[in-house]
């Protein structure tokens, strides 16, 4: 609270007698005045102190103090320059030393300035604190000095500090242990620097039992007395006495253990804790330092009276190889390895005989525990104990091991998987491996968060799809690996349209029959899934309902030249069920029409593909926009979706896309928006580069209303064949030249055609990147030489792409060609490198002397790839990989 009160008697009369007489010219002295705000709180034992200046009036100030504690007192500060007052004061010292009797609120101290006639008063209140101790929290590794960052202290800005405490590293011997102890300081803070010396005890403790087993899990992550850290001053138990006159007194070390000592005017001490460098490997220990008592001055212990020290171990540090899922075929022994972060180094053995540490290669164990499904709580691991076996393995365990030691940073340890002839229906069994902590043993520090993740796969051997199947196209795999192909059989009335099933054991399970015609050509397979909530809760098989969607133009006239598309849908109820027929759904214009692709999302279906008809007849909802169902000439590209909702199929929307020349659909893919790949010999939205071009449209999920579509090219006949999505678009083509994508009528920057680029031989497969929006192109030509295209791409996840189809030449360095058209996958990592180049991580080339090529991929579950193969001399080919690159099928 303020008051502040005036007198200006002098100055009403001359207001009041103006009207009639006037003022005197004499000019008045200005009002007194107090400047400034003093501090509302004090701390026990430390200074208060604060410069009031004081100003006007007709004479020299006087000042004074009423209703104020004993402890605070006025000091006129009257100089040249200014004239003012201090209030100044130590609670619990000044004025008789009455200590912590001094805390608490004083109300309405009044300090008053006048020059005997005017007069200026301040009013405020003043509490009076406690000035708290506290220590820090501080992590450290073992083997390193930890200094609290002392050498921040020497700033001007910095706190005032007590002497830094001595931070050798000690090195003794204590029986037939030989002890190197690096030292570790913990900040003590007082809140203010007071006027008197200060002491406060403190005390080392941890929550280690050694009534405990020391490898037990209720002694995890605690540090030991007097191994992992010392207790170097007299705590009454005896244990440390050994240790202490080792530890203390260091030469010229002011330090006093268990007390820490704040000399007037310091702010900042340390406590120093000696660590010990040990040779066990062990998860990060940790031990408390508290504050416990003052015993000298007129501090208090705060609430951050505790502080904990977290030791984080130095040794080794062993962890897989690879920790990412891993595959094995089943009847098979592979080889896996452990690593180390750094070799076990040298390790203390014993003293010569002159007393001198003798160190040897110190050699380090970790221990491999295979999980099954009796003790994986996460349920992530499904085996049963017979189904593996883990060598080398330890006596009386059923954990292995490895052993390392001198420089050695790699071992190696096997698992063999019994063929135990089981075909029973469900997922791959995957066997989760994790590597243990020993505590109280010589090892390393294991990384356990990094499991290995070890899938048996019982898909062995490459299926040779019949010969009576002239073509074969797309793969789905639904969740528990059952895979499902597209394939037109020949029949004696025309083509046969079918889906090929297999289940995961690469055995042919069944065959639907979807369409039949005088021309059937397979367009693409989908699988979903949706969580069944109508399921009794007290049914046992899986919640999930799997669904199939299989497309394929069929044409029914004598020559086989008008198709329409014909879709399919099969689905059971539960994952140990087959699936049976749902519905089939028809559609096409008064032309010939060709979907290329459809996606599945949720109860729509959307498709891509290519028309010569109109589509004005065709029925669509009442508010559907109907302003682009008209061909422009010459075959134009339809985009359309299909609902299934309440047990009725309807095409919501259809739109067209084209120029005056022939265009077509090659891809389609979706990301907020319907997005279509295709080629035109015209222009589409853009400008034209020359020759055959692509574009990509785009289009509303919900309307089909034309949104973007922008020209991709060069001046060269360029071809094209897939569109994805990871951290941008993904174009895939093959030209002669550079492809690159035309500006937008918004967009100032404009590529010219004319500009060609790098010319190859023969047209060279090559990615387009372009961003969210179109824009920040970046072309990527890909293989070494000869003539090369892709089939298509896929994202195996946000940093990963692989690209498959076939060339004549080489894909990559590694890679020889077998004769004709090769076969090739390879996968690269998205992000450039700081060279700006998109990293290839492998390439698999392969085939026959005659043509070869990979046309369908499909990645399921995280680590395993399904990829169709067509061979001039072998037909079609479905084989297994892992998303590295290992195939794990045989013919």
């Amino acid at each position: 609270m303020v008051f502040v009160n005036r007198t200006i008697l002098a100055l009403l009369i001359c207001l009041f007698f103006a009207g009639f007489a006037g003022c005197s010219n004499e000019a008045k002295a200005p009002d007194v005045r107090l400047i400034g705000f003093a501090p509302t709180k004090a701390y026990l034992g430390v200074e208060y102190y604060y410069n009031f200046g004081g100003d006007g009036g007709q004479n020299l100030l006087n000042y004074s103090l009423t209703n104020n504690p004993a402890w605070l007192s006025l000091e006129n500060d009257n100089n040249l320059v200014r004239e003012g007052v201090v209030l100044r004061g130590v609670p619990g010292v000044s004025g008789g030393n009455n200590g912590s009797g001094d805390l608490g609120l004083n109300d309405r101290i009044v300090l008053m300035a006048t020059d005997g006639g005017d007069a200026n008063t301040y009013s405020f209140d003043l509490e009076v604190v406690e000035n708290q101790l506290s220590v820090s929290s501080v992590s450290v590794t073992e083997g390193q000095i930890e200094d609290a960052d002392t050498e921040n202290l020497d700033s001007e800005e910095a706190p005032v500090s007590c002497a830094t405490p001595n931070l050798d590293v000690r090195q003794f011997r204590v029986g037939d242990e030989y002890v190197t102890a690096y030292p570790v300081l913990l900040r003590v803070a007082l809140y203010r620097a007071s006027v008197q010396t200060t002491q406060v005890r403190y005390q080392l403790s941890s929550n280690y039992r050694k009534d405990y087993d020391e490898s037990g899990m209720l002694n995890w992550g605690y540090a030991r007395p007097n191994k992992d850290f010392f207790i170097d001053y007299d705590d009454g138990s005896g244990d440390s006495v050994l240790y202490r006159d080792k530890l203390f007194p260091a030469p010229d070390d002011r330090f006093v253990p268990g007390v820490v000592t704040f000399p007037p005017g310091a702010s900042v001490c340390f406590i120093r804790v000696y660590i010990n460098e040990d040779i066990v490997g062990e998860a990060s220990e940790t031990f408390s330092v508290t504050l416990t008592e003052v015993i000298q001055g007129l501090a208090s212990i705060g609430p951050e009276r505790r502080a904990d020290v977290k030791i984080r171990d130095n040794e080794p540090v062993a962890a897989f190889e690879k920790t990412d899922i891993a595959i094995q075929n089943e009847g098979t022994e592979a080889v896996y390895k452990v690593k180390l972060d750094k070799p076990p180094g040298k390790a203390f053995d014993h003293f010569d005989e002159a007393g001198n540490p003798v160190f040897v290669d110190n050699v380090i164990r970790v221990k491999i525990r295979p999980l099954d499904d009796n003790d994986d709580q996460d349920n992530l691991s499904t085996v049963e104990p017979s189904d593996y076996v883990v060598a080398p393995l330890l006596a009386g365990t059923r954990d292995a091991f490895v052993t390392f030691s001198g420089e050695q940073t790699e071992a190696e340890f096997a698992v063999s998987l019994p063929d135990d002839g089981d075909r029973e229906p469900g997922v791959d069994e995957q066997l989760v491996l994790v590597l243990v902590n020993e505590l109280g043993e010589s090892g390393a520090v294991t990384d356990e968060d990094k499991a290995l993740y070890l899938r048996i796969n019982e898909w062995t051997k490459d299926q040779i799809i019949g010969s009576s199947f002239d073509h074969v196209k797309s793969i789905a795999v639904d969740r528990l690996g059952n895979v499902m192909l597209l394939g037109v059989e020949r029949s004696a009335t025309g083509q046969l349209g079918k889906i090929l099933s297999y289940n995961r054991f690469g055995e042919p399970t069944r065959e639907h029959l979807v369409a039949t015609g005088t021309s059937v050509i397979p367009v693409d397979i989908a699988a979903s899934f949706l969580l069944n909530r109508e399921q009794d809760q007290n049914d046992e098989t899986d919640d999930y309902i799997d669904s199939i969607t299989a497309a394929f133009n069929v044409a029914s006239d004598p020559e086989g030249s008008k198709h329409v598309i014909v879709t399919a849908r099969y689905s059971k109820s539960n994952d140990f069920a087959d699936y049976t027929f749902d519905w089939n759904y028809q559609f096409g214009s008064n032309g010939d029409d060709n979907a290329i692709g459809l996606v599945v999302r949720g109860n729509s279906i959307y498709y891509a593909g290519n028309t010569d008809g109109d589509w004005q007849g065709i029925v669509l909802p009442e508010q559907a926009n109907r302003s682009n169902l008209e061909n422009s000439g010459n075959g134009d590209v339809f985009i359309a979706q299909l609902m299934d909702r309440n047990d009725t199929r309807f095409l919501n929307w259809v739109t067209l896309q084209g120029s005056e020349q022939e265009d077509k659909a090659i891809d389609i893919s979706l990301l907020g928006r319907v997005n279509v790949l295709g080629i035109t010999n015209g222009q589409i939205g853009s400008k034209a580069f020359g020759g055959g071009d692509g574009f990509i449209t785009q289009v509303g999920t919900q309307d089909g209303i034309p949104d973007e579509t922008r020209q991709i090219g060069s001046a060269d006949n360029d071809s094209f064949s897939f569109l994805l999505f990871n951290r941008g678009y993904w174009v895939g083509g093959a030209s002669t030249q550079e492809i690159s994508m035309a500006a937008n009528e918004n967009n100032t920057r404009q590529d010219d055609p004319e500009e060609s680029g790098p010319i190859y031989e023969s047209q060279r497969a090559q990615t387009l990147f372009l961003d969210n929006k179109l824009e920040k192109q970046k072309t990527v030509a890909w293989g070494l030489d000869g003539r090369s295209s892709f089939a298509n791409g896929i994202k195996v996840d946000a940093k990963i792409n692989i690209l498959f189809g076939s060339t004549n030449g080489r894909i990559a360095e590694s890679a020889t060609n077998s004769g004709g058209k090769d076969a090739f996958i390879l996968s690269y990592l998205v992000k450039e490198t700081e060279e700006s180049e998109l990293k290839t991580l492998w390439a698999r080339q392969f085939g026959t002397a005659n043509d070869d090529e990979v046309i369908s991929l499909n990645f399921h579950d995280g680590y395993k790839l399904f990829y169709l193969w067509h061979s001039e001399q072998a037909g079609y080919t479905l084989g297994v990989m892992d998303k590295n690159g290992k195939v794990f099928s045989s013919p």
